[in-house]
């Protein structure tokens, strides 16, 4: 028989809460994009609280990382467009997410600019 927890034990500040069965997350159907992971519950949570697109210009990252296998690449423009991302808003985006040591970015006049992901501190 298995007991239950008590999350307040092991410092965890909502209830544990168990799927229903047969429940299956949504798949990406073929030549569709997807995120994946895994992404770093600190650097997702410290990006999501950064205002503007922020958020949505660190998924696009993560999704780039993913496709080149790296975590340092030329940021496109394509995932950016897709999310409705203007290019002011990019560049906000990416100082923001730089000046919260998520990404370190160079820059150079008429070229792509480089992303590098960074372990967020603690």
């Amino acid at each position: 028989m298995s007991q239950l927890i008590d999350p307040a034990l092991l410092g965890i500040e909502s209830p544990i809460i168990r799927p229903t069965k047969g429940t299956k997350l949504p798949r990406h159907g073929p030549g569709e994009k997807f995120i994946a992971g895994p992404i770093p519950w600190r650097w997702l949570s410290q990006a999501a609280k950064l205002p503007g697109k922020t958020l949505h210009v660190g998924l696009a990252i993560w999704h780039l990382a993913f496709i080149y296998k790296t975590s340092e690449f030329k940021l496109s423009n394509v995932p950016i467009r897709e999310l409705g991302i203007t290019r002011k808003a990019r560049y906000v985006a990416l100082r923001r997410l730089e000046n919260a040591g998520l990404i370190q970015c160079t820059s150079s006049t008429g070229q792509l600019p480089t992303v590098k992901i960074l372990s967020p501190d603690l």
